[in-house]
């Protein structure tokens, strides 16, 4: 597991007992991402991939 992106640690986390069907943060400039990917990444701790995702949000102005 991989910690989060200063300032990109999630607000949103919705999940039944088999799926995550959201995990997000709220801001002024938020893009939506849909995926289907095996993800890992929990309200406390990120994954590759949403380390990605943060790192595309962060370098083109966006903040959720």
């Amino acid at each position: 597991m991989y910690k989060w992106k200063n300032g990109f640690e999630p607000d949103i986390c919705d999940k039944d007992e088999q799926c995550r069907y959201v995990l997000g943060k709220k801001g002024n400039k938020t893009m939506i991402c849909i995926g289907a990917n095996p993800s890992v990444a929990k309200g406390n701790k990120s994954d590759k991939t949403m380390n990605n995702i943060c790192y595309i949000l962060a370098n083109n102005g966006y903040d959720g």
